[in-house]
């Protein structure tokens, strides 16, 4: 009986354990793409349609980010999609849209 309550025990901290790694993943990589995606909105110039990346390390972990840079039905509006990887994994993406200067 108490080696079923032990495993249940190491069950349930391990899981505890994964969850709050990929909480820590998901709320740093929402920081890099929100950064990534406010310096584009705060240059005042209009960016070109493609792809740029770079790294960054933070909490002692090296993180990648992706900007794609894409037109709009609206020529004086782009698009931006920002995505950020911890470890090759998708920690977070968000979206958002460039006015022309």
């Amino acid at each position: 009986m108490v080696g079923i309550a032990l495993a249940a025990v190491l069950v349930s901290t391990s899981a505890t354990i994964n969850n709050a790694a990929r909480f820590r993943d998901v709320t740093i990589g929402t920081l890099i793409v929100r950064n990534v995606l406010i310096e584009h909105q705060v240059r005042d110039e209009w960016p070109d349609v493609g792809e740029s990346d770079g790294d960054v390390e933070i909490g002692g972990q090296e993180w990648t980010w992706e900007a794609r840079v894409s037109e709009t039905p609206d020529e004086n509006i782009r698009r931006i999609d920002v995505t950020a990887f911890a470890d090759e994994r998708q920690a977070a993406e968000l979206s958002g849209f460039l006015p022309k200067p």
